[in-house]
């Protein structure tokens, strides 16, 4: 149900988009074309959207670009008509495109500007208009700070969510200031190359699947080049109010917020912050339209863009399938993301999730090791990833490979010693590898030093309390064996098994009538309770 709505939700956003072009494109030529129909389906069918579209968490994009898109149309009409409700309409549209996510602000220099290019009104309207929604934008900051306060903090020092930081010799260290820039700007050609060609896709640019990048690599003085000719060509074109000026400029103050310029975002791309930029290859693709949609280039043009809407729309079908599931997603991204610690650790979750419901034992066993595969890829990136750790020590419960799985929950809680969930899964470990000690290899010494371990973390626990037991017994100390007994069924009284061991040690020290009331305890319970043995 809640996909259908977002759906439904982009479908609108389709439409208002569609009907606010129609708006504008007289101000572009004219005679009629169909530009606001050539962009609209540009911007519908396009495969970047399909991370906003596919997954649940994308209706705050959604609902963000709607709003603001409805926040320019009712400002269109206030220019227009005067009418004091299209003004309030403007700002409470954008307040509402605030709250749905913050990234909003890029409207309130957005609609000025198109005001300013697209109509011909006095400009002390749209002056009016662009303090009045700055206004609004203060109100949404103030509410902001009420509810989260002022502090923006400093950069996290830690590589899931500072993406400018980088392992040197075991230790986290800041990106050097050119490397920084490097990346950046070989981040902003990477989402003018998504824009065009959008292949691969991935929902994962987390580190390392844009390495450290510097000034001797090609592809950043490539992305250099790029960025460079558009701020050029889009500053010769102001004076003319040049359309291309107008798509370049969109482009860079939409992007700008999410691209690290300002502020690290904790990633160094991400498809979802294509979304309201990619208006801007919409809005090309209509402008190239109008330009050789006349007798002479009709037939070429359309074919053209024809051949880009259907490669398009192929692409966003065939992506759509990798949003079926968590594992369908995680294990397909896996392969573009290759360097991507934390698509590493998610592939190897669903995996691990996955071997769990199939009762092929072969089939289980080649999902956990290929998740030890991933894990210990996103350790090598970043080594100190603390729930790769975890989920390392999963795989080999799962593996019955106790010992390996004790390794890395220690490191594990080595690296967060107060990590709740990797302590509660040691002391899982510690046991069975203490019970598979003692049961299989017969080594009572080992199975009785992971069992104390296991009895430090978690000294109630009973099936500790009465492992230690028989290990003791198996080794001939009747009488320590006879203590862990005995507070086993201090811990848990109730259970037949916990009396015939306490029986047993009470024989072999010579307590022949605490033995012989022992096992009448185990009969009340279970009476069953000798015969099983």
């Amino acid at each position: 149900v809640f996909h259908l709505f977002v759906l439904l939700s982009y479908a609108l956003l389709c439409v208002l988009i569609f009907r606010v072009l129609r708006v504008l494109q007289f101000r572009l030529v004219t005679e009629y074309s169909h530009f606001a129909l050539v962009a609209t389906l540009i911007f519908t069918v396009h495969p970047i959207h399909t991370e906003v579209v596919a997954n649940v968490k994308g209706l705050d994009e959604i609902w963000s670009l709607t709003w603001a898109v409805l926040a320019l149309l009712s400002a269109i009409k206030y220019i227009e008509a005067r009418r004091i409700i299209f003004w309030l309409g403007s700002l409470l549209s954008l307040f509402i495109a605030f709250l749905s996510k913050e990234n909003a602000v890029v409207w309130i220099v957005m609609i000025p500007v198109i005001l300013w290019f697209f109509t011909t009104m006095d400009r002390r309207h749209i002056v009016w208009m662009g303090v009045s929604i700055f206004v609004s934008f203060g109100l949404y900051l103030w509410l902001r700070g009420q509810v989260i306060g002022w502090s923006l903090g400093s950069p996290p020092q830690e590589l899931m969510n500072n993406p400018f930081i980088k392992v040197v010799h075991g230790q986290y260290l800041p990106f050097a200031l050119g490397e920084r820039w490097a990346t950046i700007v070989y981040g902003l050609g990477k989402y003018l190359q998504l824009l065009l060609v959008p292949h691969p896709l991935t929902h994962d640019y987390y580190p390392r699947h844009i390495g450290v990048m510097t000034w001797a690599d090609a592809s950043v003085w490539m992305a250099s080049v790029m960025n460079i000719t558009l701020i050029l060509i889009a500053i010769l074109g102001i004076a003319k109010r040049s359309f291309i000026t107008f798509i370049i400029f969109f482009f860079y103050v939409t992007i700008g917020l999410t691209a690290n310029i300002i502020f690290p975002i904790g990633t160094h791309l991400s498809e979802r912050f294509l979304f309201t930029p990619s208006i801007s290859i919409a809005l090309l693709g209509g402008y190239f339209w109008m330009l050789y949609s006349g007798e002479k280039f009709r037939s070429l043009t359309s074919i053209f863009v024809l051949l880009v809407l259907l490669i398009f729309g192929l692409k966003t079908v065939v992506r759509n399938q990798s949003w079926q599931s968590d594992f369908q997603l995680f294990t397909t991204d896996v392969r573009t993301s290759k360097n991507s610690a934390k698509v590493r650790n998610a592939a190897a979750g669903a995996l691990i999730d996955r071997s769990k419901n199939t009762s092929d034992q072969r089939h289980k066993e080649d999902m956990l090791n290929t998740a030890i595969v991933h894990l210990n890829q996103a350790i090598k990136i970043h080594p100190r990833y603390k729930n790769a750790h975890l989920l390392m020590g999963n795989a080999y419960i799962y593996l019955k490979d106790y010992v390996k799985a004790v390794i890395a929950y220690d490191q594990a809680l080595k690296l967060d010693p107060y990590y709740i969930e990797a302590e509660d899964n040691l002391i899982l470990a510690l046991r069975e590898a203490g019970r598979k000690a003692g049961a299989e290899a017969k080594n009572y010494d080992k199975a009785i030093a992971l069992l104390q371990r296991a009895l430090l973390l978690s000294p109630n626990d009973y099936e500790i309390n009465s492992l230690l037991g028989i290990a003791h017994g198996s080794r001939g100390d009747h009488k320590k064996a006879l203590q862990y007994f005995e507070k086993a069924i201090q811990i848990n009284p109730n259970i037949a098994r916990a009396y015939v061991n306490l029986g047993y040690a009470q024989m072999n020290i010579g307590l022949e009538d605490d033995a012989r009331i022992s096992f009448q305890r185990a009969v009340q319970i279970d009476p069953n309770a000798l015969s099983q043995q």
